[in-house]
């Protein structure tokens, strides 16, 4: 009697596990995958958005359940490429293994809805833009609306906007909104201030009554998009500079700092560098710029344009130019004494270039934005320090010219001066690259997408001698 006692609880304990096993509960959207979404995906997955379709509720959901399994566990989204482990980079959009196991946990459940009772609150965004806190900016600038060609080569649009305030601002959080992204290239918005004799007309455009000082904004050199005090192009050659806002493919978040640290508008006008790209159908944009003021002190601010950043040394394929290249624009809006790096040859499938970024004074780095054309394939970033220590910035692998992302350092790091900043970049213009348009043709650097650009862009802050606490700016008004 004992016996069959003592083998009935061994039957029990043995069948156990399995009986909890098949009780576990499977996940369901309300509970389980609603948080990851809203955390993760809502910010581009919402209406009136960038991604294709919205994310925001069971029904939204539903129908893209499989695509969506396929998306995550292949890591194709969220998209992310640069390398680093879970907590250095504050925008990582990376899923954790458990949230991907569970997301494919869900849909191979039959993708169950669950009880709407634990469904989590919807994240609150402002209509149109992702700010702090899911605020709208303080202040909306518009630029006047451009028309875009059905065909050809579209150069580099300058529209001025007049600031709708007096005195400094000092801006906690900035973002550029396209009004049509399937036709822009790349926006950039930069503060200036225009000379005395300067008019603008209803369609931004800037006339002169007398000719400017050479170099000046307006100046011939200055409109060509040469190296100016107010730089223009895709960025400045390394990317430092004072205020400036940005948009390219895959940019659809506000640009922020953190606390203490903000950006400082000083001049009279926006400038928008404006570049469209044609897609075949005649079409028009009308950009906006939001901006997000600080209300508390100021510690750090961006550098001035030049500033902290000494000329960059180009090395193509193992060998060191000398004199003065640029890889950002064509050589007909070069001025006299710079060239551009020597082009990608025809089926090329590994070109190398490195730039050499020299720190003349100590910084803050905040984030890194890599930028290339069609037949960019990698680029890392590493520090040289004064000592000769060396420390690995950024790894991308794998660069997409539809994802270009602005990875920001959770943990800032400084550069003291005498610091080298090491870009190394490497292209495939070989009809291996799904992207190349032509891979049997030798490739230009300059500003359309079948050109190619090497920007490696940094952004950086530095120490204010005296704390700034902002005033509240006069005559503060929204230009929608």
């Amino acid at each position: 009697m004992q016996s069959n006692v003592l083998i009935g609880c061994m039957i029990t304990v043995a069948f156990a596990p399995a009986a909890i096993l098949a009780e576990t509960p499977k996940p369901t959207f309300a509970k389980d995958i609603a948080p990851i979404f809203y955390a993760r995906c809502a910010m581009c997955h919402r209406p009136g958005e960038v991604a294709p379709m919205s994310l925001m509720s069971y029904n939204d959901v539903r129908p893209w359940a499989r695509a969506i399994k396929v998306q995550v566990a292949t890591r194709t989204m969220p998209p992310w490429h640069a390398e680093g482990e879970p907590g250095k980079w504050r925008n990582d959009r990376r899923l954790s293994q458990a949230e991907i196991d569970k997301i494919v946990a869900w849909v191979d459940a039959g993708a169950p809805r669950g009880d709407d009772s634990d469904m989590p609150p919807p994240p609150q965004f402002a209509q149109g833009w992702n700010g702090p806190g899911g605020r709208p900016p303080d202040v909306i600038i518009e630029a006047p609306e451009m028309k875009v060609p059905a065909e050809g080569e579209s150069p580099w649009q300058y529209v001025f906007v007049k600031l709708p305030f007096q005195g400094d601002v000092w801006v906690a959080a900035s973002q550029v909104v396209p009004g049509n992204r399937a036709a822009v290239h790349h926006v950039l918005v930069l503060a200036t201030t225009l000379p005395p004799n300067a008019t603008v007309d209803a369609e931004g455009r800037m006339k002169l009554g007398a000719s400017p000082a050479p170099g000046s904004v307006g100046s011939p050199a200055s409109a060509a998009g040469a190296r100016s005090p107010q730089p223009s192009g895709d960025a400045i050659p390394g990317g430092l500079g004072g205020f400036q806002a940005g948009w390219e493919p895959g940019i659809d978040t506000a640009l922020s700092y953190g606390p203490g640290v903000a950006e400082r508008i000083h001049g009279t006008h926006l400038l928008f560098n404006l570049h469209y790209q044609a897609n075949g159908h005649a079409t028009t944009d009308k950009t906006r710029v939001g901006l997000w003021l600080q209300k508390g002190p100021v510690a750090y601010s961006s550098v001035g344009a030049g500033v902290g950043l000494g000329s960059e040394t180009f090395i193509v394929n193992g060998k060191e130019l000398t004199g003065r290249y640029t890889a950002q624009v064509t050589t007909d809006i070069l001025p006299p004494g710079i060239k551009t790096v020597p082009n990608i040859p025809a089926g090329d499938d590994n070109y190398h270039m490195t730039a050499l970024l020299p720190i003349r004074q100590e910084m803050v780095l905040y984030s890194i934005q890599p930028h290339m054309h069609l037949r960019g394939r990698s680029m890392k970033y590493t520090t040289v320090y004064p000592d000769g220590r060396e420390e690995e910035l950024m790894n991308l692998p794998h660069y997409d010219f539809n994802w270009q992302i602005v990875y920001e350092f959770a943990k800032p790091i400084t550069l003291p001066a005498g610091t080298i900043v090491r870009v190394d970049a490497r292209w495939d213009n070989s009809a291996n690259n799904k992207y190349n348009p032509r891979p049997d043709q030798d490739v230009y650097w300059g500003e359309q997408s079948w050109d190619e650009m090497f920007s490696p862009i940094m952004r950086a802050v530095v120490k204010l001698k005296e704390p700034i606490m902002p005033a509240t700016p006069v005559e503060v008004s929204s230009v929608r």
